[in-house]
Parts: structure tokens; C-alpha cells; sequence
């Protein structure tokens, strides 16, 4: 269970990196000897290209693992994985002596919606209501609740954003750009039928 942010350029996603710079230092503080790897695993880089155009886009990365090793679980809750995040079962039929699914692997899917159930647009009274993780697509505008939990790593030590919930905040854009590709694509195709040589 993964989702990886970008801000492509803008200010505030850059100051949100920033910041996470920041918090990571100070957990150098509390680990032994300081030994605390110098880059953050979460954040990273994203090549992106439009027609001609590269470029390269700050990120951030927030994971939750779908199980706990046994011996891990003493002081965690068990509960059953999401129907929706495993339809076919597959997930369920994994070998419960050794791993399990804890309340600590829970990742919880939203939409933000109004008062009345519709998707938001902008509206003064807005709630979380519980949706399916199929519904997310890339470029999609997304809000991520998450952890931070230092780990240890080959004798040293690094810190990881525990995925904890995903919303949905506004899809539109995704619609507009499938929507605009597939226009694209049908016309595309007229054109070249049009200019296919007629036969007798």
C-alpha cells in the first residue's frame, strides 16, 4: 500500500518537503549515536514529460505494509482485511501463523464530499465518506494522513511515513485529461482513416 505526492513545482508541496527535511534531522536526536541515514527514503524525485518538456518534480512517498509478522503483534489488534482492498480473497489466504493483518496495517480510503453526498466542489459543510481505493487515479488531488515511525536499517536508522488514510479531494482534473485524450484519440483516428487512399 503505497502513494507517492507530487506538488509538479508548486510552492507549498516545496515547503512541505522542506519541512520534512527538517523533522527527519530531529529524529537524529533520539537514535543511538546518532546513526541516523543522511537522505529521507520518502523523499525523492519524479521525472515527468509533456511533448518536448522534461522535467523533474519533488515527492513524497507514504507506505503501509499489508501485514505484521507475528511475532511483532503482541500489543496489536488483528482485524479483518478490507473487502475492497482484496475482492478476490487473495490477501486473506495468506498464512495467518506467521503473518497478520492489525489494526496498525489499516489504510482507510475517503472522499470529501458536502453535506448532501455530492462530490466536492467547494461548500461550506464537508465530511470524509468511506470509499474504495480503486476510485484513486494518477493526477488525481489527494490529502494523505501518515506516521512517522523511525526504523532500524542495517545498523543505522531511517524514518518512514506510515500510510494511514488517502482522500480524495478533487478528481476533476483527471476527468478533463482522460476526457481531453480521448477526443484527442478519436480524431486522431478520423484523420487517419480520411487520409487512407479509397479504393476503386
Amino acid at each position: 500500500q503505497s502513494v507517492t505526492l507530487t506538488g509538479l513545482g508548486s510552492k507549498q508541496f516545496k515547503q512541505m518537503v522542506e519541512n520534512s527535511h527538517h523533522v527527519y534531522s530531529m529524529f537524529s536526536r533520539y537514535t543511538p549515536n546518532a546513526k541516523l541515514i543522511l537522505s529521507p527514503k520518502f523523499l525523492g524525485k519524479q521525472k515527468i514529460e509533456c511533448d518536448t518538456i522534461v522535467d523533474q518534480h519533488l515527492t513524497i512517498l507514504a507506505s503501509n505494509c499489508f501485514f505484521t509478522p507475528v511475532k511483532q503483534c503482541a500489543s496489536l489488534k488483528t482485524i479483518n482485511i478490507n473487502a475492497k482492498l482484496d475482492p478476490c480473497g487473495t490477501l486473506a489466504k495468506i498464512d495467518g501463523s506467521k503473518y497478520l493483518h492489525t489494526e496498525d496495517n489499516s489504510v482507510n480510503y475517503y472522499i470529501l464530499t458536502d453535506s448532501k453526498g455530492e462530490k466536492r466542489q467547494v461548500c461550506a459543510f464537508e465530511k470524509y465518506t468511506p470509499t474504495a481505493p480503486i476510485v484513486f487515479q494518477i493526477g488525481d488531488i489527494m490529502e494523505l494522513q501518515v506516521s512517522m515511525m523511525c526504523i532500524p536499517i542495517k545498523g543505522n536508522f531511517t524514518v518512514k511515513l506510515i500510510l494511514r488514510s488517502v482522500t480524495l479531494l478533487d478528481g476533476n482534473l483527471t476527468m478533463v485529461c482522460q476526457n481531453h485524450n480521448s477526443i484527442t484519440d478519436i480524431l486522431r483516428c478520423n484523420n487517419s482513416r480520411m487520409q487512407q487512399p479509397q479504393g476503386p
